[in-house]
């Protein structure tokens, strides 16, 4: 195809012939005076960390901050994110829980208050950020037990109703019950 204009280059692959200059380093020798030491025991003598990005941490502990100060933590916004997800649990239990007397949104409704304040006391400490996750779980979880416990007060209201009506048309046969009980429901509600 074509020929090298100059016939001295060398070919792609190929080492060039005759020496480098001294001063001149070649491709990953050391550049002259790099990684030398000053020999008092500075931060130049220290070995770097080989490569870019974090600086090198020397003698401590690899989560100490390179400005010294308090080691950074990760914030911990697992028992937020806990405390929504049982608030939600919660809040639809007592739809479910309609049919069982509102005892289980009241007892789950108590674990999402207990988890959403302990999240609440992290993030007003600065070990989590997810205040408004821990909030809204929390609120969740208060509005459930309310609920839950409205509905157990209703499930034995009417519990109780029935139980009273019940005795008073006891002994009445199916046609004249059905009507004693429609009799006490009327006079309950209307």
């Amino acid at each position: 195809m074509s020929t090298p204009s100059d016939p001295d280059q060398p070919r792609y692959g190929q080492e060039p012939s005759g020496d480098r200059p001294p001063e001149q380093p070649g491709y990953g020798d050391a550049a002259p005076g790099y990684g030398q030491t000053s020999g008092d025991g500075s931060a130049y003598d220290r070995p770097s960390s080989g490569g870019y990005g974090e600086p090198a941490r020397y003698g401590g502990d690899a989560s100490a901050s390179p400005y010294g100060g308090e080691p950074h933590q990760e914030p911990r916004n697992g028992l937020g994110v806990a405390a929504l997800v049982v608030g939600i649990v919660a809040l639809l239990s007592v739809c479910v829980g309609i049919f069982l007397a509102g005892i289980p949104a009241v007892v789950i409704g108590v674990v999402g208050i207990v988890l959403g304040v302990g999240a609440r006391r992290r993030v007003k400490r600065g070990e989590a950020t997810n205040g408004g996750v821990a909030t809204t779980g929390l609120v969740l979880s208060i509005v459930s037990l309310v609920l839950g416990v409205i509905s157990v007060i209703l499930v034995a209201v009417g519990l109780s109703f029935i139980g009273d009506a019940a005795q008073q048309c006891e002994g009445l046969t199916g046609a004249e019950q059905q009507q004693c009980i429609q009799e006490q429901t009327e006079n309950l509600f209307g």
